[in-house]
């Protein structure tokens, strides 16, 4: 093959990556692609990466909810297939499954499944809800787990003992309708469950009845990058216990929901280092005999010691010790001072309809569309024309119902987004979550409908162009390093749902102001909670590598956090806390895989072309200066000839 030849054929290759792309990244906006689950019949409950190949892969029940299937993505055709060897069928026993989790709940390295299921559709608390756990090989299930069945109140999946194994916290089934707190534990054979007690002596204080539904989450409230436990009690209320490493989880503090509030959501809100609580709650507009409700979407924030700075210098974080606690952390409901936001709303869809009368809420899902590093999130809405609708995080102001207070302490509220429009072209509409389907690193988006009586999945691709970055993050659960080999077999471990990571890290914007984030893996796994096993977040414009990243686990060790730094943006970091009893994290491994951007194919075609029209220049410029020297010899030679004659 010729020189000429392998330059032609390499440019097709380039081409054809770049068409390739184009069939997904056409337009500035959202836009529906089909990725084969436009004809699947049912709902995505779940995720997970089932086939451990560091892709995606999604978890369908079908609209009988008796079904599960798992649908792998598949690089090469840009589509989800069904895995055939991997199907749940409970139709025989007349089971409907309301809950699904994917996890390594015997601790080898691959992803497991528990699914949750009654015998009725229906809410009422005294109900037995039957659990299943089907054990998985990365291809199929291999055994089938009997788990103790629970109360009708779906129990909190954590970390209780604070050795990386998932636990769930909740109520056994009990037909005298005894509400007793107890443990379940799983291993490659069985589930048995424990009695608990969560007393704090200290403080006199001992954990509330759950609430039914509930908002409970895994999750560092304090800032030691060490989740905690919160929970929605049956009064009204919430409690926090705070994870401690020698005494377990401890009280730490309580306080009064507003009347009427939906389910929970947490994140960075405002970019402050800190995870806030986000959630809608309805009230009686006035007059006696008014039934009309008034909704509003409530941000609650975090209060901590503010990150280190020339104006702030005590009192505050270092950005070199960002894992350091504030036990005076405070979440603040006074609508008049500077931590809380109400921003009115349409009336939400407060249930999915696919589990009929059990009354599955449907959360406020958390993603950054524009990856500006500030969190953006989908409602959905009862509007038959426009159910779903997308919120964009903004600086707060008084134009947009900020109090001065919240203004002055650099807040972000909520406004409703045009790009809503494009994700209300089709008809029945219900819910909608976020998902990277490409592993590209953008929000995309999965719709949840209704067509014909089936329940329908639509994709909707995100095309908005900026020039921000983002980094996408996935902690393992330590039950192995990079390749697990227990019996003479090799499997990589990266498809075990870890709970309870915490990402805090620091980032320069352009105007070389370093401010902190926080993000959290995997924080709730109830009530079709639907988050990714990874962490998308965006870092916005920058034009520096990640000065320090910190990740904790919930190991409990003196040294249950490790630190990395420059990190460069567009990549996915892979964190293994592969660590044997008594060492420290340095034993941990890190894997960094970088993304291009969606511009270099672009790029690389200018720099072939602006080489080519170089080249030619060159030789052009060299063919004249060549013409011009023998110019120059013929007329000297015509001189020298012309005196000698």
């Amino acid at each position: 093959m010729s020189y000429n030849t392998f330059i032609v054929v390499f440019l097709l290759i380039i081409l054809n990556k770049v068409s390739s792309r184009l069939v997904l990244k056409s337009s500035n906006t959202f836009e529906e692609v089909k990725v084969g689950l436009d004809t699947v019949s049912g709902s995505v409950v779940a995720y997970g990466d089932f086939n451990s190949d560091k892709f995606t892969d999604v978890f369908i029940l079908d609209s009988s909810l008796q079904k599960l299937s798992v649908y792998l993505w598949q690089t090469n055709s840009t589509s989800f297939e069904q895995l055939d060897t991997a199907v749940i069928d409970v139709s025989d026993e007349e089971l409907y499954i309301v809950n699904v989790i994917p996890n390594d709940f015997n601790y080898d390295g691959k992803l497991d499944v528990l699914i949750m299921a009654t015998k009725e559709k229906t809410d009422k608390p005294n109900n037995e809800l039957i659990m299943r756990l089907y054990l998985g090989n990365q291809e199929s299930f291999d055994k089938l787990i009997e788990v103790p069945s629970s109360m009708n109140i779906q129990p909190t999946l954590i970390d209780f003992y604070g050795n990386m194994h998932p636990n769930l916290l909740g109520y056994p089934y009990s037909k005298d309708n005894l509400f007793k707190l107890h443990i379940w534990k799983f291993n490659d054979t069985k589930a048995e469950i424990q009695e608990v007690s969560l007393k704090d002596e200290e403080k006199g204080k001992e954990l509330c009845k759950i609430s039914l539904p509930h908002s409970n989450a895994f999750i560092d409230l304090d800032g030691d990058c060490l989740s905690d436990l919160f929970v929605t009690c049956e009064d009204g209320t919430f409690e926090i216990w705070k994870n401690t490493i020698d005494k377990g989880f401890v009280f730490s503090k309580s306080g009064n929901l507003p009347e009427n509030t939906g389910p929970i959501s947490f994140a960075d809100m405002d970019g402050d280092g800190t995870i806030d609580m986000i959630f809608y709650e309805w009230k009686k507009t006035r007059g006696v005999w008014s039934k009309k409700k008034e909704w509003n979407l409530h941000i609650v924030y975090n209060k901590q010691i503010p990150l280190c700075s020339k104006t702030v210098e005590t009192k505050c974080r270092s950005v070199h010790d960002l894992c350091t606690a504030d036990n005076n952390y405070n979440l603040d409901f006074d609508l008049e001072g500077d931590g809380h936001i109400k921003i009115p709303i349409k009336e939400p869809i407060e249930y999915d309809n696919i589990y009929g009368k059990a009354y599955i809420p449907i959360p406020i899902r958390i993603g950054d569309i524009n990856m500006d590093g500030y969190p953006d999130i989908i409602l959905s809405v009862n509007d038959i024309t426009k159910p779903i609708e997308i919120y964009e995080s903004i600086p707060c102001s008084k134009k947009f119902g900020c109090n001065e207070n919240a203004t002055n302490a650099n807040r972000r509220t909520l406004v409703y987004s045009d790009h809503s429009k494009v994700l209300n072209r089709r008809q029945n509409i219900r819910s909608a979550a976020f998902m990277d389907i490409e592993e590209n690193g953008t929000a995309d988006i999965l719709l949840f409908g209704e067509q014909d009586a089936d329940k329908r999945i639509y994709t909707v691709i995100n095309n908005l162009h900026n020039d921000a970055f983002f980094m996408k993050t996935l902690t393992l659960n330590g039950a192995c390093s990079s390749v697990c080999s227990p019996k003479n077999e090799k499997y990589s471990p990266f498809g075990v749902n870890y709970i309870g990571s915490t990402f805090k890290f620091t980032v320069i914007d352009l105007i070389g102001q370093k401010r902190a984030n926080q993000v959290a893996q995997l924080s709730q796994s109830n009530y079709n909670a639907l988050q990714t096993p990874y962490c998308l977040f965006g870092l916005g414009r920058t034009n520096s590598y990640i000065e320090e990243l910190f990740v904790g686990v919930s190991r409990r060790n003196p040294k249950y956090y490790n630190i990395y730094s420059g990190m460069i943006p567009n990549s996915q970091l892979i964190i293994i806390p592969y660590q044997q009893e008594n060492e420290d994290p340095s034993s941990w491994q890190l894997k960094q895989f970088i993304n291009p951007s969606e511009y270099v194919p672009y790029v690389f075609i200018s720099l072939v072309c602006t080489i080519i029209i170089l080249t030619i220049i060159t030789l052009l410029l060299q063919f004249l200066e060549k013409r011009e020297d023998e110019l120059e010899k013929k007329r000297a030679l015509h001189i020298i000839n012309f005196d000698a004659f």
